[in-house]
C-alpha cells in the first residue's frame, strides 16, 4: 500500500484549496475581475439610490417610532420654544 502524506506539497503560489477554480482563487483574467467590480459598484449604487429616494423626493419616513414619538416630540419642543413656554410637561404624551 502506498504511503499517504498528511501534508502534501503544493506548488509554490497555489493559494487555492482543492476544488477551487482560478476565478474563485483570484486568478481570473483582469477583464473578468473588472467586470465583476463594475457590477458590484453598480448594484451598490442602485441600492443606495433606492434607499435615498424618499430624501431626494423631499419625503419624511414617518413609520414606527420616528412617526409615533420622535417627530411629535420635536414639533412639541419647537412649538414651546417659539411660544416661550416651558416644555417640562407634555400633556399629550400619554
Amino acid at each position: 500500500m502506498p504511503e499517504v502524506s498528511s501534508n502534501p506539497q503544493r506548488p509554490k503560489g497555489d493559494l487555492a484549496g482543492p476544488g477551487c477554480t482560478p476565478a474563485v482563487a483570484g486568478g481570473a483574467d483582469p477583464r473578468a475581475r473588472q467586470t465583476l467590480f463594475r457590477t458590484a459598484v453598480a448594484c451598490s449604487l442602485a441600492l443606495c439610490a433606492v434607499l435615498a429616494w424618499p430624501i431626494v423626493a423631499g419625503h419624511v419616513y414617518v413609520a414606527d417610532d420616528l412617526g409615533q414619538f420622535h417627530l411629535p416630540a420635536r414639533a412639541f419642543y419647537a412649538h414651546c420654544l417659539a411660544a416661550g413656554h416651558d416644555f417640562d410637561w407634555w400633556p399629550q404624551l400619554y
